[in-house]
């Protein structure tokens, strides 16, 4: 299941004393910015020693402005709260002079927005103890020891309070600065993270009520030796907790991927202990609110959904293996946070990001191996580490890089490193012309690898195609394999796109040796598109019969027989609509019976037809009947012009065949992924109508399988390619219109860093696009999948999706979706459910709007959905907007202000520029 790190333990109560009593009445609307609150520490001063260094007893100066984001100063009386602290040293925070409250009543202005503060209190002589401190953690705390010499740190935090329509709103600003201290002579800043590192995920970084907005700043507290408040005695705790920054935040970020939360440990001999019960990590947060993050998952992939290699503790499956999974399944890209947060954008890497790799400690390494108990050996493949009492060796094996116990190679995933994975890039060009039903797209495409060598199309395990249109409401054309045994030499490779033709009539088989011809050429013919024979015996004892109680459309995939009929067919039998009706005969194999509805496939399930092809009037008789494979010895295939010649006599019957032939665009559009009438045409789902004019899409990506082997145990893995596109124009469209419902794919990778999903053989956004950006889209199916579980009419659209995984746990009614697998569910069937994933983004969570879809206005005025010869308005606003406003009076409010064939209201009121419009209603402070 897929959550976010959601620091909620950090954002309750915390108050403080308020440096006055009041609120900011002065009348900021519901629309407006808040006006800011920047602090900047210009200078310590106050020191005595060398240089003016800081020494014990010396009462440290404070020089400090304080302005809006317009640069107008603020006076201290406008402040709400204000603090003060000092902590120290910087390679080993300790608390030095607890939070001061005086701010605002001990601060001299030295101009406009500029002030000077003089602690009353002096520089001790010796460390205060850490927050919430207690005999249980001790490690690291230099409580009532002497200072020590080096960098030190002075952190200021301030607030005003804004009433906004009634609501008390803050607006925050944390500022630090460092001095020397002792004999030390240089500054050492600590940046092992930086302020936008946090923020790729978090937006604006915001905990304890707001307060604390700046990473530095949080160093000031969470100190070593500091523990949650469990002196509150609040039920459910875990004693001892330590909310030291470097542990608790690992902690946090690996919450469900924990050993302990998994129930592991090690015992006294240093063997992998399984019988344990789980514990949950659990923290004491202010207003004694106890915050369980033991559903927290680090967003980044591939370790997301692609677990590190096992080791020889691993046995498949079994409930052992089960832990291990999620725990290899836990963080490993330490650079998402230890590094150039933008890659190679603007922003840089932190100053100290490497002291990740080059200082491994007891207390950050174990924050997420928790299985493993310092004071005791530890046993993993096969070597023993013994006891390890403090932090002086752990650098003596696990160094920086080279070997499997290096910290960069232990967390280096098979699918980052290029000695496994070397990458696999397509290049593409589509059609140059405009094209129309019946024409066939052809497609030039290019393989290398991240290096830039060329790669052959048989270097990879699969290459898939898809086509989908128009623009502003996507559907599915093709979702189809391109097998790459209809591709030779190393490329680049010019085709067509496969579409696989079922069950089609081709003739009746007498005594003799016969030719058949299909009504489309060519045959591929090739490994994984073979053409195949069926033969309808002219003897043998009737099927079971029924006739169409309704109508079949064009593209749908399945019909209705008369009441009480559906028990007289099973699954996988083979039946034929209208036999015998010239030109109107149709074999179909039925994938699931459903009472009186027979069901067929979906564009994914190519081992069954998936519509009809035809449309079939009500009253339509429905047969069932034997269709017997043909050996391929009997026949030989002339792929140019679709001839199938028996070679070895069939036998009297119908000769049926089904092959893979080039595509060729349709008159309609074809039934969407998953489809069924559960989601029809209100939902853009235009399957049946004519395609219309406008740019379409084609999209291509493959696969490469690896192994891994780690002392003989063997871990599989998919490295996907991401996709490349080419767009057409189709009918008497112009210009070609990109998607734009997102600013960029970028917005998804600055959490995620990389999209893996199905196996790993769908990589990146656009791949996501080219079947769940698609109208009608549905999960997986009872008639796609035997014996899934019912989730009647769960869309899986990718603005509803979307929409409801990020929103999960703030969802009224739960978003279950049946996934991919290869058997009967429940075995090889996943469920996802979304219920404890959290939007990071501070502070508002899915609120902001703007963090997926930066610049575009598709959240504020969705495209209509509207197809110019439909009987129904495809919902826009709705579809996206009922994702997460999901309550039954927001569905009843849409329901509403939408017509019978609908026509959607919403823009009326929530359009741009109206009163309750989307950006407003959004609003993040």
């Amino acid at each position: 299941m897929l959550a976010f790190a959601w620091l909620s333990a950090c954002s309750s109560g915390d108050d403080g004393p308020a440096g006055r009593d009041g609120i900011d009445r002065t009348g900021l609307k519901p629309g407006d910015d808040l006006p800011g609150v920047v602090v900047v520490i210009e200078a310590v001063s106050g020191g005595t020693g060398f240089a003016g260094a800081v020494q014990v007893g010396d009462r440290l100066t404070v020089d400090f402005t304080l302005h809006q984001k317009d640069a107008t100063p603020i006076d201290l009386t406008q402040l709400a709260r204000a603090a003060i602290m000092v902590s120290g040293p910087t390679f080993n925070y300790q608390r030095v002079i607890e939070s001061q409250s005086d701010l605002v009543a001990r601060s001299s202005m030295r101009g406009p927005g500029a002030y000077r503060y003089r602690f009353q209190v002096p520089i001790p002589a010796t460390y205060l103890p850490p927050l919430n401190d207690t005999a249980a953690l001790t490690d690291g705390e230099l409580t009532g020891q002497a200072l020590l010499a080096g960098t030190y740190t002075v952190g200021i935090e301030a607030r005003r309070d804004f009433d906004v329509a009634g609501a008390v709103v803050r607006d925050v600003g944390n500022a630090s600065r460092d001095f020397l201290f002792g004999s030390a002579s240089t500054l050492e800043p600590r940046e092992v993270v930086t302020q936008a590192n946090c923020n790729q995920c978090h937006t604006r970084l915001a905990a304890h009520g707001g307060n604390r907005t700046d990473v530095r700043n949080c160093l000031l507290c969470h100190t070593a030796g500091a523990e949650d408040r469990n002196v509150a005695a609040v039920a459910g705790g875990t004693p001892g907790a330590t909310v030291e920054f470097k542990v608790m935040i690992h902690k946090i970020h690996a919450g469900a991927n924990l050993p302990s939360v998994t129930g592991m440990t090690s015992d006294s001999d240093g063997f992998r202990d399984y019988s344990v019960a789980s514990v949950p990590y659990r923290l004491i947060g202010f207003g004694d609110n106890l915050v369980d993050y033991s559903h927290v998952r680090f967003p980044v992939w591939p370790s997301l959904a692609a677990p590190m290699p096992r080791d020889l503790d691993y046995v498949a499956n079994t409930p052992e293996a089960a832990k291990e999974d999620l725990v290899r399944s836990g963080p490993v890209d330490c650079a998402t946070c230890h590094g150039d947060p933008d890659g190679t954008g603007p922003l840089q890497a932190p100053a100290q990001g490497d002291l990740a790799y080059r200082q491994p400690t007891r207390r950050a390494c174990a924050a997420c191996h928790d299985d493993w108990l310092p004071s005791q050996p530890y046993i993993a493949n096969g070597q023993t580490m013994p006891p390890q009492l403090d932090d002086s060796q752990c650098i003596v094996c696990h160094g920086v890089s080279g070997d499997g116990l290096a910290v960069m190679d232990a967390h280096l995933h098979p699918l980052r490193d290029p000695a496994v994975a070397a990458g696999v890039n397509f290049t593409l060009t589509g059609p140059s012309a405009n094209l129309h039903a019946g024409d066939k797209p052809m497609v030039t495409f290019s393989l290398a690898d991240d290096s830039g060598s060329s790669l052959a199309a048989a270097d990879l395990a699969r290459i898939e195609v898809g086509v989908n249109g128009p623009t502003a409401n996507p559907n599915l054309l093709l979702s189809a394999t391109l097998p790459a045994a209809a591709l030779s030499g190393p490329g680049p490779y010019t085709t067509a796109l496969p579409e696989r033709v079922y069950l089609e009539r081709v003739g009746v088989s007498a005594a003799g040796l016969q030719a058949f011809s299909s009504a489309r050429q060519p045959h591929w013919n090739v490994s994984g598109a073979a053409t195949e024979v069926y033969l309808r015996p002219s003897s043998g004892p009737p099927g079971a019969s029924s006739q169409l109680a309704a109508a079949a459309a064009l593209s749908q995939n399945f019909v209705d027989v008369l009441p009480g009929d559906g028990s007289l067919f099973a699954r996988n039998d083979y039946v034929v609509l209208e036999d015998g009706v010239g030109g109107q005969e149709e074999y179909l194999r039925i994938q699931w019976v459903d009472g009186d509805r027979l069901w067929f496939s979906s564009p994914r399930s190519p081992a069954y037809p998936s519509a009809v092809r035809k449309a079939h009037p009500a009253g339509a008789a429905v047969a069932a009947v034997t269709l017997n494979l043909v050996p391929s010895s009997s026949y030989g295939v002339v792929g140019s012009s679709g001839t199938i010649n028996e070679t070895v006599e069939f036998g009297d019957g119908v000769v049926l065949t089904t092959y893979t032939t080039d595509f060729v665009l349709p008159t309609v559009f074809p039934g969407a992924l998953n489809d069924s009438p559960d989601l029809g045409e209100k939902a853009g789902d235009w399957g049946g109508l004519p395609l219309v004019d406008g740019t379409y899409t084609i999209g291509i990506w493959g696969t490469r399988t690896h192994s891994v082997d780690v002392m003989g145990i063997v871990t599989p893995y998919t490295e996907a390619s991401k996709p490349a596109t080419a767009t057409f124009l189709f009918g008497a469209a112009t210009t070609k219109v990109e998607n734009q419902r997102i600013g960029s794919p970028e917005a998804c990778y600055a959490c995620h860093v990389d999209l893996q999903f199905h196996g790993g053989n769908r990589r990146g956004y656009e791949t996501c696009l080219l079947c769940h950006g698609n109208a009608g889209s549905e999960d997986r199916a009872r008639h796609v999948a035997a014996n899934a579980p019912a989730t009647t009419g769960v869309s899986v659209d990718f603005r509803e999706m979307i929409h409801k995984i990020h929103h999960g746990r703030e969802l009224s009614m739960a978003y279950e979706v049946v996934g991919f697998g290869s058997s009967a569910y429940p075995d090889n069937f996943s469920v996802a459910t979304y219920g404890e994933v959290g939007f990071p983004a501070m502070p508002e969570g899915t609120k902001a709007c703007v963090v997926c879809h930066g610049a575009s206005d598709a959240w504020r005025q969705p495209a209509d959905r509207v197809h110019p010869q439909g009987s129904a308005v495809g919902s826009a606003w709705t579809a996206a907007c009922i994702a997460c406003h999901d309550t039954r009076a927001a569905i009843g409010h849409a329901g509403s202000n939408t017509a019978h064939d609908g026509a959607e209201a919403c823009a009326e009121c929530h359009g741009i520029g109206r009163e309750q419009d989307v950006a407003l209603k959004h609003k993040v402070r």
